[in-house]
């Protein structure tokens, strides 16, 4: 367990639990090419992530998504998300479930209409019009 100390007087100690989940990228993640400068990105990657789980939240009624990782190149972001089915695991009550990640194959089914990369109609709504998504890969 992690312990926290102060040098305060009196001093207080506190412990904590910690989770740490891990994934394999190559099964849950999916890259997405944005039209977008990596200040612009960083400003919108809540907005972003909460648009790619609205999308899904059909299926996964409290699915919650987030970004791995992301490389900025001149003009577009290119940024891997992963998603989590549901929120079981958010709270301590929660500590001894599963993490149960969206299978890339459903995200990549939901998001790219072929093997080209051409995002479908679900990342081409309002809610992507500032973070305009040029292609989907797995």
């Amino acid at each position: 367990y992690p312990v926290a100390i102060d040098s305060g007087t009196p001093p207080v100690t506190s412990t904590a639990t910690v989770r740490i989940d891990t994934f394999d990228p190559t099964e849950t993640a999916v890259c997405i090419t944005y039209s977008l400068l990596e200040s612009g990105f960083q400003a919108k990657q809540a907005a972003i992530e909460t648009a790619l789980a609205e999308t899904i939240q059909f299926k996964y009624a409290t699915c919650r998504c987030a970004t791995w990782k992301y490389t900025a190149q001149s003009s577009e972001v290119v940024a891997c998300h992963y998603c989590v089915q549901n929120n079981a695991t958010d709270a301590a009550s929660g500590m001894s479930l599963v993490k149960d990640f969206v299978p890339q194959s459903d995200l990549l089914t939901f998001w790219r209409l072929n093997t080209d990369g051409t995002p479908t109609a679900m990342l081409q709504t309002a809610a992507f019009s500032s973070a305009t998504v040029v292609k989907v890969e797995g």
